[in-house]
């Protein structure tokens, strides 16, 4: 099945963002961990999920040799390449930490420092079927806006998806958004690529779905 997906690979075009579908939410933002942004620095792509929380991979946040919390994280909603809708600091929660490369359970919650009053909040979608667009950022491309690919859906393994959407460092922790009632909504976040053509994504688990829902009350 695999190999006759990848088959198809120079037949299936990822398509940019249709220009008919709801812009692309202000609540995702760039993840980076300096004030300034450095041209090749690690980033992550996040998603304001409730008014203090951001929903990003684990390893986004954790320290993979020491298993700390990465201090004073900045995320940058709606990053557009020179300026941000709002932005803030903060922390991993603690109830998360790092997990093994392709783990369902890489995805954690940053707590800001302060909560972030002009940018709406993605919720979760409960059930979300094809075409799920995924909104990311890159390490490549710090000083450019989001790009935004539709990512079909290739397989399900539990709570992990593999999705026909070639992914560079930078996506990881990005959502793939799919609409409910006209509205973005947030189906899974990108952990890892798998070859060059394939991502890997996870919804978040019992764990962090709670929070979420407590944040955005």
């Amino acid at each position: 099945m695999m190999r006759r997906v990848l088959a198809l690979l120079p037949m299936l075009a990822l398509p940019a963002f249709a220009g008919e579908l709801p812009g692309p939410p202000d609540a995702v933002g760039l993840i980076r961990y300096s004030t300034v942004p450095k041209a090749g620095a690690a980033v992550c792509t996040g998603t304001l999920v409730a008014p203090d929380l951001v929903l990003t991979a684990a390893h986004c946040l954790f320290d993979a040799r020491t298993g700390a919390a990465i201090p004073n994280v900045r995320f940058d909603a709606g990053w557009d390449g020179t300026r941000a809708v709002a932005s803030g600091r903060g922390m991993a929660l603690p109830d998360a930490g790092p997990v093994p490369v392709g783990d369902a359970r890489d995805a954690a919650l940053l707590r800001l420092d302060r909560p972030m009053a002009s940018v709406t909040p993605v919720p979760f979608a409960a059930e979300a079927a094809d075409p799920l667009t995924l909104r990311a950022y890159s390490r490549a491309g710090q000083d450019a806006p989001a790009v935004s690919l539709v990512c079909p859906t290739v397989r399900r393994v539990g709570d992990l998806s593999y999705h026909l959407c070639g992914v560079v460092s930078g996506n990881s922790g990005a959502p793939l958004l799919a609409l409910a009632d006209g509205r973005w909504a947030l189906a899974a976040i990108v952990i890892a690529r798998v070859g060059g053509a394939l991502a890997l994504a996870t919804r978040p688990d019992g764990a962090v779905l709670g929070a979420m829902t407590d944040g955005a009350r």
